[in-house]
Order: C-alpha cells, then sequence, then structure tokens
C-alpha cells in the first residue's frame, strides 16, 4: 500500500496494524517505534543498512535483504 506520508500515523496507530515494511530510514525508524510496530526493513542505500543493523540489534525489526 502507498499512502500520502500525512495519513502514516493513523495507520500506524490502528490496533490491527502488526508491521511496517519501510526503507528503514530516520523518520520511519521514529514513527514506528513512536507507535511500538515492528518493523520489516528493506535497506536499500547510504544510512538505511546501518539504521536497520541497530534496531534489529533491539528485536524491534527484520531485514529484507534485496541487494546480495
Amino acid at each position: 500500500i502507498i499512502i500520502n506520508f500525512s495519513e502514516i500515523h493513523s495507520i500506524l496507530g490502528h490496533p490491527k496494524t502488526k508491521a511496517f515494511i519501510n526503507h528503514c530510514g530516520t523518520n520511519c525508524i521514529y514513527e514506528a517505534n513512536y507507535h511500538g510496530i515492528p518493523m520489516v526493513g528493506i535497506p536499500l542505500f547510504a544510512d538505511p543498512p546501518d539504521n536497520i543493523a541497530h534496531i534489529k540489534a533491539k528485536g524491534a525489526a527484520i531485514s529484507l535483504n534485496l541487494i546480495q
């Protein structure tokens, strides 16, 4: 699902939301953590690979590596 940025908090705050699939940018991490939603990260470039490593170490995410 592709959504408007302003709708993200209502979706992440919905009681039926189980996980957040994202690119692991800083804002995505803050938003998911704020709502207590686990993440499925798909880091591609720049800082997201480092970001997902830290979040995985805390047990709040799993990573899907598309670049092998």
